[in-house]
């Protein structure tokens, strides 16, 4: 029962007041609440189900496990020693380890920092930590935190590999190395260490000389990297627009906020690794760059993109400004990398993928729809486009001897071939067999319309017919 009115908010997951109640129920029908709190994965509080930052992120300290330093590259450079000890003392052992405690002050962790590493392949881990100061003394430890595994649980897990040698100078793991659990009398150098593709790996480095000089970790010889060194551009390419899809395929560790760097063009930054080059590409090709910022770890890939359109076209003549049985196609198509051509007549198709400019050789004059296919067979594209051509024998001529188009003329013909003229009643008024050579000066016929026939050597047939006009 309520006493006085109030407003529901719109937002019913939001606290509120509402009025003064005795007693009462609110139930939501539909919908949930979004869940508040730490969105970034760096933050040692991170929550993956939180979809609303809240401000509570809680960062590690880099001298304990939960705060450990996110290595991205082969090599890694360490200006200033620790000094001390972070906020969670002792987090392993020395009973399952080859770390002894400090006679001094009884921690296993001396002047200690923590680095962590996703690893993206199976291998053997190889490192050398060498000091900026040959004279100090450095120790390591090695454990996998994969879970279930953690932070609060390797103390009874053990660790992976140690050493706690002696000697001053550099110390690590590498294929020279034996073993894998060197203790204070043994060599530096531990046998490289076998680690398991997906799995984090966190390393605590021991700083036993109390010195500020600092110090390198040296990763290259490991047949597995420390962290993804790379990215892949994957490109969503269509055939129908000139708009190219760009995704950025990463598989690797979360060392912090993502957020990635395109160019050229402006310079579109965009949390989710996507990006759609809109202009058309009228260049060969065009070189797309990304940066992808993951946390402190910076990564960079680079694409070719090129025409993804596809366009087919041509042109035609003949060898010269004479007529010819046989037809020079010139391609002028884009992006294909397999023709087609359909000459129209009843000849086969020609295929090619590599002879792109055809000649093709007709047996009569007339109209032909050509029709040519582009395809490119790496992109899944196809155009076509049907041009019509005319194929005929000019046939308009006059032998006054002026020296100017006093022949009939059939480029092309065969030699020897059979030429025929028909007055236009039918009647055979010229004929030579197997002579002829492609020109005819008329002869003595007077003025007027005939029909040929040209049948050349070895046809079964007819090869090319018409009709001439003689006009002296």
């Amino acid at each position: 029962i309520q006493e006085e009115s109030g407003t529901l908010p719109l937002n019913p997951c939001a606290s509120f007041q509402w009025g003064s109640v005795i007693d009462f129920e609110i139930i939501l029908s539909q919908g949930s609440c979004a869940v508040s709190g730490c969105t970034d994965p760096n933050a040692s509080n991170y929550n993956p189900s939180a979809v609303i930052d809240d401000g509570s992120c809680v960062y590690g300290n880099p001298q304990d496990c939960i705060g450990a330093i996110p290595l991205c590259l082969d090599f890694f450079d360490e200006e200033d020693s620790y000094i001390g000890i972070g906020d969670v003392a002792n987090e392993f052992s020395e009973d399952n380890s080859c770390i002894s405690e400090n006679f001094t002050s009884n921690d296993v962790e001396v002047n200690s920092v923590w680095y962590t590493f996703t690893t993206p392949t199976n291998g053997n881990l190889a490192f050398t930590i060498t000091p900026k100061d040959l004279d100090d003394d450095y120790d390591w430890i090695v454990f996998d935190i994969t879970a279930p595994r953690s932070c609060e649980t390797m103390f009874n897990d053990g660790p992976v590999c140690c050493n706690f040698s002696g000697d001053d100078g550099p110390t690590g793991a590498n294929s020279q190395g034996t073993g894998c659990d060197e203790g204070g009398g043994g060599s530096p150098f531990c046998g490289a260490i076998p680690v398991d593709s997906g799995h984090t790996y966190v390393i605590c480095i021991n700083n036993w000389s109390a010195s500020t000089n600092g110090y390198t970790i040296d990763f290259s010889e490991s047949t597995a990297n420390v962290y993804a060194d790379y990215i892949d551009i994957k490109k969503d390419e269509s055939c129908e627009t000139d708009s190219i899809r760009l995704d950025v395929l990463y598989n690797g560790a979360i060392f912090g906020n993502i957020q990635y760097l395109w160019s050229p063009g402006s310079q579109v930054y965009d949390s989710i690794g996507k990006f759609t080059y809109t202009k058309p590409i009228k260049e060969d090709s065009i070189l797309m760059n990304v940066q992808m910022n993951n946390g402190p770890c910076i990564f960079k890939d680079s694409v070719y993109l090129k025409p993804s359109k596809i366009r087919a076209n041509f042109g035609w003549g003949f060898e010269d400004a004479q007529f010819s049985n046989e037809v020079n196609f010139i391609d002028s198509s884009q992006n294909a990398n397999k023709l087609t051509w359909i000459y129209g007549d009843d000849s086969n198709n020609d295929i090619t993928a590599s002879n792109f400019n055809p000649t093709h050789r007709y047996q009569e004059p007339g109209y032909y729809n050509v029709t040519q296919i582009a395809e490119n067979l790496e992109l899944d594209c196809i155009d076509s486009i049907t041009i019509a051509i005319y194929m005929g024998i000019p046939n308009i001529f006059t032998p006054n001897g002026d020296g100017i188009n006093d022949f009939f003329v059939a480029k092309g013909i065969a030699k020897n071939s059979s030429f025929t003229v028909f007055n236009r009643w039918g009647k055979r008024v010229y004929y030579i067999e197997d002579e002829y050579d492609g020109t005819w000066d008329g002869a003595d016929l007077p003025d007027g319309i005939y029909h040929y026939v040209i049948v050349e050597p070895g046809s079964k047939g007819v090869a090319y017919k018409g009709w001439l006009h003689i006009n002296r």
